[in-house]
C-alpha cells in the first residue's frame, strides 16, 4: 500500500481520489500521510474536512497505542500533524482562493549611504542602503580602514551618528563597546554583565535617537540575561529589564518600532513562557507579553514587522511541543493570529524576511524553506502557504535578501538564485566557497558573501553567478556572523577581531 501510495502521489494520480481517500484512512501512519499529499494534489474543497477527521483519528490511535517510550508518541504526533498540514496547505492553495491584500512598506531601500541602526532590518530583508561602491577591487581587495580586537563574541557591528557599536566579553566581563567607524578607536565601554552573566554576547547592539540596545549573554547556549539601554553618547545606563525582560532570547536583535521594543523570550525549561514581549523602549515597562499557548518561548530567530491592512504583526519564531512554530502576533496587543508548523528543530535561526504581503522563512535543521501570503479573515491577519522546498533556499544561518523579485541565500553547499514569486530555482553556484554555513547580504545590486576564508563580491543579478571581486579577510570567524554595511563600510565580526573595509569609489 505505502509502494502504491508513494506511486499514486508522484505520477498516477488521475481518477483515483475514492483510492486515495481509503488509504488516508489507512491505519499505518506513513501509509496514510502519503495518500493524503497524493489527495491534496488532486481532491476538492470537501476533502480539506475529510482530511482533518482522518488525522484525529489517526492522532487519537497513536495516543492510545502501545508506544514503548513517551518521546516516540511524541515524535509520531509530530510528524503526523507535521505532513498531514503540508498536505491541508496544498490543498487549501488549490481549492480556496484568497484575495491579495494591500500592505504598508515598513521600510524603503535607497541608493544612498547612510547610517545601519540594526543590523537585521525591521522586515528582515538583507538588502542595505548604499550607492557608488566599487565593481571591481583592485588587487589586495578594497581598502581595509581598520583592523581591531574587541574582545570575544558574536554581535554585529552598527553604526550611526559617527560612532560603531557591538558587544565583547573580555575576562569574564561583558562589554558594550562603542568604535570611532573612521578608525576603530573604543570610544567608550560599559559593563553589560559580570559574574551574573556567562559565555560571549551573540545579539547585536540596536540604536534608536540618542539611546542604544545591548542583551549580554547567560551560561546556556540561547538564554539572554535581559536587555540593556545606554546612552549612545557616553554608555551611560538608562535602564536594564526587569520580569519577563529578564530571559531575553540572546541570539536574537530586539525590534523597535514607535516608541515599543519587542523582545524574543527563551525558557530553557519545560514550563510555559511567552515567546515576545513588548515594552517602552523609554523605560523598560512592560506593556504585554505574547500567550505562551503550550509553548516555551522563542526560537533564534529576530522577530520582523509587516503591516498588512492597516493591521501591524511581529512574527516570530517559537520553540514548543509538539512542534516549533512560526506565529503573527498583533502588534499592538501580543494576541496570536495564525501559527504555521515549519517542523525546524531550533526554532528558526534565519529570520523571517517579509516582501509586500508575504513571509518567506527558512531552516536548515532539517532543511526547509516556505513562503507564505497574508491575507485577511474575519478582521485578522492569516497566513496561506505559497510554496515550500526541501532543497532550495534552505539556509542553516544566514537570512536571504531579496532584490528584484529574486531571492538570495544558500542550499545544500551552493549560493542559490530563486524566483521569490514561484519559489523556482533561476541559478546555483556549487563549490568549496559555498560549501559551509555562510552569510551574504546586498548593497547597491551586489552580493557580498563571506566565506570562512574569504569576503566574495557578486553581481546581483537573475541572469546567473558572476563573481567580481574577492579578498581573504583572514579573521577567525567561528560560528560565523552576518557582515554589516553603514555609509559605504562593510564590518566583518570575527571571534575576537572586526575589521572595517572601505568599498566606496575614490
Amino acid at each position: 500500500l505505502l509502494t502504491l501510495a508513494n506511486l499514486l502521489n508522484e505520477k498516477f494520480t488521475f481518477g483515483y481520489d475514492d483510492h486515495l481517500r481509503d488509504l488516508v484512512g489507512h491505519k499505518d501512519p506513513t501509509t496514510a500521510i502519503t495518500a493524503a499529499q497524493a489527495l491534496a494534489q488532486i481532491g476538492g474543497k470537501a476533502d480539506l474536512e475529510f482530511m482533518k477527521q482522518k488525522l484525529e483519528v489517526i492522532t487519537a490511535a497513536l495516543k492510545d497505542s502501545s508506544v514503548s517510550r513517551p518521546r516516540e508518541e511524541a515524535d509520531y504526533l509530530s510528524a503526523c500533524k507535521f505532513y498531514f498540514g503540508i498536505a491541508l496547505e496544498t490543498l487549501k492553495t488549490r481549492t480556496e482562493p484568497i484575495v491579495i491584500p494591500e500592505f504598508t512598506p515598513v521600510r524603503e531601500v535607497t541608493a544612498e549611504n547612510t547610517d545601519l541602526k540594526s543590523f537585521i532590518p525591521i522586515d528582515g530583508n538583507n538588502v542595505y542602503n548604499a550607492v557608488g561602491l566599487l565593481r571591481t577591487w583592485p588587487e589586495g581587495g578594497p581598502e581595509e580602514l581598520w583592523r581591531v580586537d574587541v574582545g570575544k563574541g558574536k554581535s554585529a557591528l552598527v553604526e550611526a551618528d559617527g560612532r560603531a557599536f557591538t558587544a565583547a566579553e573580555v575576562d569574564g566581563t561583558q562589554w558594550a563597546i562603542c568604535l570611532d567607524p573612521r578608525t576603530g578607536k573604543t570610544l567608550w565601554k560599559a559593563v553589560l554583565a559580570g559574574e551574573e552573566g556567562g559565555g560571549n554576547p551573540i545579539a547585536s547592539p540596536v540604536i534608536d535617537g540618542d539611546r542604544v540596545y545591548f542583551v549580554p549573554h547567560r551560561p546556556g547556549q540561547e538564554q539572554g540575561l535581559t536587555v540593556v539601554c545606554l546612552q549612545a553618547q557616553d554608555g551611560k545606563e538608562i535602564w536594564r529589564g526587569k520580569e519577563d525582560l529578564e530571559r531575553v532570547e540572546s541570539c536574537s536583535t530586539p525590534l523597535i518600532v514607535g516608541d515599543v521594543i519587542y523582545c524574543a523570550l527563551y525558557s530553557g525549561r519545560n514550563e510555559e513562557f511567552p515567546p515576545l514581549a513588548a515594552a517602552n523602549k523609554l523605560t523598560g515597562e512592560i506593556l504585554w507579553t505574547a500567550p505562551p499557548t503550550g509553548r516555551r518561548g522563542s526560537g533564534i530567530s529576530s522577530p520582523t514587522y509587516q503591516i498588512i491592512e492597516g493591521i501591524p504583526q511581529v512574527i516570530i519564531s517559537v520553540y514548543g511541543k509538539p512542534m516549533n512554530e512560526v506565529w503573527g502576533v498583533h502588534a499592538e496587543t501580543g494576541e496570536l493570529m495564525w501559527r504555521y508548523s515549519p517542523n525546524a528543530r531550533y526554532g528558526l535561526i534565519p529570520s523571517p524576511v517579509i516582501v509586500g504581503s508575504r513571509v518567506f522563512i527558512c531552516d536548515g535543521i532539517p532543511p526547509f524553506s516556505a513562503c507564505l501570503q497574508m491575507h485577511i479573515k474575519d478582521g485578522k491577519i492569516q497566513a496561506r502557504q505559497v510554496y515550500r522546498s526541501e532543497k532550495l533556499q534552505c539556509n542553516l544561518y544566514n537570512t536571504i535578501a531579496v532584490l528584484d523579485g529574486a531571492a538570495y541565500g544558500f542550499s545544500n553547499s551552493a549560493l542559490q538564485c530563486t524566483s521569490f514569486d514561484t519559489g523556482k530555482l533561476l541559478w546555483s553556484r556549487e563549490g568549496k566557497d559555498w560549501a559551509s554555513a555562510q552569510h551574504l547580504i546586498i548593497a547597491d545590486g551586489l552580493i557580498f558573501a563571506l566565506t570562512t576564508f574569504e569576503l566574495i563580491m557578486v553581481e546581483a543579478t537573475k541572469a546567473g553567478c558572476k563573481v567580481l571581486g574577492r579578498v581573504e579577510h583572514g579573521v577567525d570567524l567561528g560560528y560565523m556572523q552576518q557582515p554589516t554595511m553603514a555609509n559605504g563600510k562593510l564590518y566583518i565580526r570575527g571571534e575576537e577581531t572586526v575589521v572595517c573595509y572601505n568599498l566606496l569609489k575614490p
